[in-house]
């Protein structure tokens, strides 16, 4: 059963401008997800290609499903392999089709270096390296729940054992009953291989949700939308005081804007001008809105 995550998913799809501008993480990201302290987003570009917009809506829901149905330590490698695997599902009415998809990469990355990358890796966000790291990524998860499903408990103490944090030759060495560069050699020849076996997984249809009327969104609500989106995940941290002055000129002297410029302050720990922000937004801590973006301004600073 899936569990309550107790905070909300906000979905953007935005338009390239704006995305290329203000939420793009790197030059080939047309998506990404991030889960933050109050709440996640699935943030995305509109490609204008329906086909591409679904499939970063199964990546990026994929990297949720992660996110908030699993506790402890997982490695990248399988967030992303299984998020490849699931991007390319074809659903049908009561069955997805699974593993029809190859995925290429201009380069090898060997699995010794691929087994310890995280997001901080050069590779996951370079042009040249990213389709690499994807389709390796996608063989390892492929291989072992479709390709050769006697694998599966193997690869799952194994993920078992990096959450223990057991060091990743060892985990190796135990699980899969080789060293590291004999798996290199077979992830190698996996990936490479022309035929793919390919898997129907039987599920309940869920009935699409009543999302109710849309609504046009003001443009001060949107910047406003858009500052906290970029100050809570991070994205483009030089550009988000441009978008708290467009919003000061639609909204002067507004306590929300004072609120966003106090966690710009807090994250470049300027303390002092921290400290004159509160005193103008203290007496308006009342409202209950201005009392929650004050105190996670200062929150950042702690």
């Amino acid at each position: 059963e899936i569990k309550a995550t107790g905070r909300p998913t906000n979905v953007y799809i935005v338009r390239l401008g704006l995305w290329r501008r203000y939420l793009q993480p790197a030059d080939q990201f047309s998506g990404e997800f991030y889960a933050t302290r109050f709440a996640d987003y699935a943030l995305l570009a509109n490609s204008g290609d329906r086909a591409a917009v679904r499939q970063s809506v199964m990546h990026l829901f994929t990297h949720r499903f992660m996110r908030t149905q699993f506790g402890g330590v997982y490695p990248m490698w399988f967030d992303e392999g299984l998020a490849e695997l699931l991007t390319f599902a074809e659903l049908r009415t009561s069955q997805a089709l699974l593993g029809n998809v190859h995925l290429r990469g201009d380069a090898w990355i060997p699995v010794d270096h691929l087994l310890r990358m995280d997001r901080s890796a050069p590779e996951y966000l370079s042009l040249v390296s990213s389709g690499s790291l994807h389709a390796q990524s996608w063989a390892m998860v492929h291989r072992a729940f479709i390709g050769d499903q006697a694998l599966k408990g193997q690869m799952l103490a194994y993920l078992q054992e990096a959450n223990d944090l057991v060091p990743v030759d060892d985990a190796v060495q135990k699980n899969f009953g080789l060293d590291i560069t004999q798996l290199n050699a077979k992830i190698m020849a996996y990936a490479n291989d022309p035929s793919w076996r390919t898997d129907m997984v039987p599920f309940d249809r869920i009935p699409a949700p009543d999302l109710g009327a849309g609504r046009a969104i003001p443009e001060a609500e949107a910047l406003e939308m858009l500052a906290t989106t970029m100050l809570d995940t991070g994205a483009k941290p030089e550009r988000v005081p441009e978008v708290i002055d467009a919003l000061e000129n639609l909204a002067p002297g507004s306590a929300r804007v004072t609120c966003l410029r106090m966690r710009v302050a807090a994250r470049e720990r300027n303390d002092v001008l921290l400290e004159q922000l509160w005193g103008l937004v203290e007496p308006k801590t009342q409202e209950p809105e201005v009392a929650r973006d004050a105190g996670i301004a200062l929150f950042d600073r702690v």
